[in-house]
């Protein structure tokens, strides 16, 4: 296998440092400056490989989407069995393994950024829809009442994902009353009557 090339070196460094100024200055204090400071390369350079913190909050959105995909995705290919999926996937969202104190400030920044810029909010939506899908398939194969709908399962899919995101919002602010578990036991006896797995 050849060597890498410079742009392929130089871009995940960026992105890096990115993720880093996020987490110490949010996105109005993230600077192309600070950055490349974070980097240890000059702001031209940066300029030459991304062309403004729009396209590098975009491109950051992607290189966490793939983070996510080898933390929440890869885990539950595997996993034959509908529940023992579901019950993987409910430990994956309520772990505390991906949502450290950095991860939380960078995702609150990437929020807000997303409120003021179409492209940003757009990307994040497409991930948004990316987890709800994935947890809306695991619901419609676990359910063993036959009653649930494929709208249902989606709108109980964004509900848990919300509750994740509040969840680690609060355990950041507030550690030792939110922690990320404490929404495990709400959300499997919840899902136990809707799926008819008590039955």
């Amino acid at each position: 296998m050849g060597r890498k090339s410079l742009a392929e070196e130089r871009r995940p460094q960026i992105l890096e440092a990115f993720y880093r100024c996020l987490t110490e200055k949010g996105i109005e204090g993230c600077t192309l400056a600070s950055i490349a400071r974070e980097a240890n390369m000059t702001t031209s350079l940066i300029s030459h490989y991304f062309a403004n913190k729009e396209q590098l909050s975009l491109e950051l959105i992607h290189w966490i989407l793939e983070m996510h995909e080898e933390f929440f995705f890869k885990p539950i290919e595997a996993i034959e069995d509908p529940d023992e999926r579901l019950e993987r996937l409910l430990a994956i969202y309520f772990s505390d393994e991906l949502p450290s104190e950095d991860y939380t400030r960078a995702y609150i920044a990437m929020v807000y950024w997303s409120g003021i810029n179409e492209d940003v909010h757009e990307a994040m939506r497409k991930a948004n829809e990316r987890y709800y899908a994935a947890l809306s398939n695991v619901l419609m194969e676990a359910d063993r009442s036959g009653r649930l709908t494929p709208e249902e399962a989606e709108t109980i899919a964004v509900s848990i994902s919300a509750l994740t995101d509040g969840l680690w919002a609060h355990w950041f602010m507030v550690p030792e009353k939110a922690h990320p578990s404490t929404g495990m036991n709400m959300v499997r006896t919840y899902l136990d009557v809707v799926l008819g797995r008590g039955e």
